[in-house]
């Protein structure tokens, strides 16, 4: 891997496991790499074939131009996987404040975007892959009647991304004539970060698409990958040695919006009820997200001497464009030091280390970790790529929307 490298050196020094119980755990993810991409091969899923598009990539590209010239800022609209892969895009990368996202549906935070903007100078981009969101809903007609206050033509001012299906975003892009982005049916939202839900705000921000997809495209998926070793590692930390939270450790504060990228896909795609056979299993692995070295100062205390069933990931950026060399030893000293405390404790920690902050490591490490959830899921027979326990919250809600 041309811009990540993983190291779990230290948990081969320390003997948490054994050789042979690794090679359990690497059996165990072929079997998963095996069922992943016969999904794939019969359309179920589309995830693992993104990086590899064109046709959308232009479009995106051609559509920016216009966007770019006509507009000073663009504000995406989008919960959860909507969101956060964009999100972690911009914030690690854009070099100025032209992207804005309603991620929620907080009244105060949505004014603070609200007093920011010149509504006449800003673009909309909606997403939803539904199409009928609710939170999205509400931020539309929000949206909406913002615009037809201000005598702006909303089809100048919105466009969407969501399924070519039914639902209120499909329909409104068929009345109003919205340039309209496709989501593919067989791509979750948690996985949608290299189509146009993640892409779209990036171009807009400046960021070369082009090579974050390249960056994706610089891993290989087969029998041989590190994403095969590493999800083996994880298979062996979570199911074999029962340590069913996974401690996040963040040491580049650019990479704050991946961690909540990834405590999304880890949760959501890992914390099931019930198993591939339709057994009831309550799987889960717990993800606890703590940004360094702040979190030397408030977690640590919890994760060096509290329940031991705990193993960690360790996130780090080797180079930093910023050559204030003092500080980046520094980070690189407390991370490496942080990791063997843990260690010390007998707590596993690996890392994955970015080679920097550019558009081809980014993409090299969302497609890496898209890639292990999958496989992870699979591994512990698990669907990883449905969420039906927030189906009931979500008709509770539009019942007491009714009342």
């Amino acid at each position: 891997m041309n811009f990540l490298t993983l190291d779990f050196s230290d948990l081969t020094r320390a003997s948490f496991f054994s050789p042979l119980q690794f090679r359990e755990g690497q059996d165990k993810v072929h079997q998963a790499l095996s069922l992943l991409n016969s999904w794939k091969n019969s359309g179920k899923i589309g995830f693992i074939d993104l990086p590899l598009q064109k046709d959308s990539t232009s479009e995106i590209l051609k559509k920016n131009k216009t966007y770019q010239k006509r507009f000073k800022t663009l504000v995406q609209c989008g919960i959860g996987g909507s969101s956060l892969g964009a999100q972690t895009l911009v914030s690690a990368l854009a070099q100025e404040d032209r992207v804005y996202f309603i991620d929620n549906v907080d009244p105060l935070s949505i004014r603070k975007i609200q007093d920011k903007i010149d509504f006449s100078k800003t673009v909309f981009h909606i997403v939803s892959k539904s199409g009928g969101t609710i939170e999205i809903m509400y931020q539309y007609q929000w949206i909406v009647a913002e615009l037809k206050k201000r005598k702006l033509e909303l089809n100048e001012h919105i466009i969407v991304s969501t399924e070519d299906n039914k639902g209120f975003l499909r329909d409104a892009v068929k009345s109003h004539k919205f340039e309209w982005y496709a989501l593919p049916k067989n791509v979750g939202g948690r996985f949608s970060v290299f189509t146009s839900a993640g892409l779209v705000a990036a171009a807009f921000a400046g960021l070369d698409i082009v090579k974050i997809l390249k960056g994706a495209q610089s891993l290989p998926l087969n029998s041989r990958s590190p994403i095969v070793e590493f999800t083996a590692l994880s298979w062996l930390l979570h199911k074999m040695q029962k340590r069913h939270i996974m401690g996040l450790m963040i040491y580049a504060d650019a990479l704050e919006y991946f961690g909540h990228w990834l405590v999304q896909l880890w949760a959501e795609s890992l914390g099931k009820k019930k198993d591939l056979n339709g057994k009831d299993v309550f799987e889960g692995s717990f993800p606890v997200m703590g940004r360094a070295t702040p979190a030397q100062h408030s977690l640590l205390q919890l994760f060096a001497e509290g329940p031991g069933h705990i193993w960690f990931q360790f996130i780090e950026v080797e180079n930093f464009e910023n050559k204030q060399s003092d500080f980046s030893k520094l980070i690189h000293v407390e991370s490496r030091a942080t990791r063997e405390s843990l260690i010390a404790h007998k707590r596993p920690a690996v890392t994955v280390k970015l080679k920097n902050l550019s558009e081809e490591s980014l993409g090299a490490l969302l497609y890496f970790y898209e890639c292990v959830v999958a496989l992870l899921g699979l591994s512990l027979n698990i669907n990883p790529f449905d969420q039906p326990g927030v189906e009931d919250s979500k008709k509770r809600i539009q019942r007491y929307l009714r009342t």
